[in-house]
């Protein structure tokens, strides 16, 4: 769509700068029409009360039904004993994730639009030391309190997403 100008001459940069200009004109992002920055806090807190109305109904129908669920999608792990009760588990734990992804998504796009990108770009970083800080500290306790030490590591994944 947009060739690479093998010449280097003026009226081949000067094309390429024309074209640069013009899809700068067309990415810019515009002021939303008639109400502005009132306008776009709106519609992001429109958005984020949509997200987390459908996915906390999803996660919730996935905690009540987490069971069927997994013995649908997994039956066989039914054939080794506690392994589908463990997975049941997990689930549960970790179905609550779905919603503060989707939160996450949607506030670092918004951050994004505001031309801030540090604390989005944090975002993953702080997933994976929930799970690393998870697994140094919260594994070795398992065991004493009667559940499987991968229990904290999904607790982890949980507090990361947060």
């Amino acid at each position: 769509m947009f060739p690479v100008c093998p010449r280097k001459d003026p009226a081949s940069l000067a094309a390429l700068r024309r074209r640069i200009a013009l899809l700068e004109r067309r990415t810019a992002v515009a002021e939303p029409a008639g109400g502005g920055a009132a306008e776009a806090w709106r519609l992001g807190n429109q958005l984020l009360n949509a997200l987390v109305t459908v996915t906390g109904g999803l996660v919730l129908c996935g905690m009540l039904f987490a069971e069927p669920l997994v013995r649908l999608l997994a039956g066989s792990f039914a054939e080794v004993p506690g392994k589908l009760e463990l997975t049941v588990l997990l689930t549960r734990i970790m179905l609550p994730f779905l919603t503060l992804v989707a939160v996450a998504a949607a506030l670092m796009g918004m951050l994004n639009s505001l031309n801030r990108f540090f604390v989005p770009a944090l975002s993953p970083a702080m997933y994976n030391v929930g799970i690393i800080l998870s697994g140094a500290l919260l594994v070795p306790l398992m065991p004493g309190l009667g559940l499987e030490p991968i229990v904290a590591i999904a607790i982890g994944a949980l507090l990361g997403g947060l």
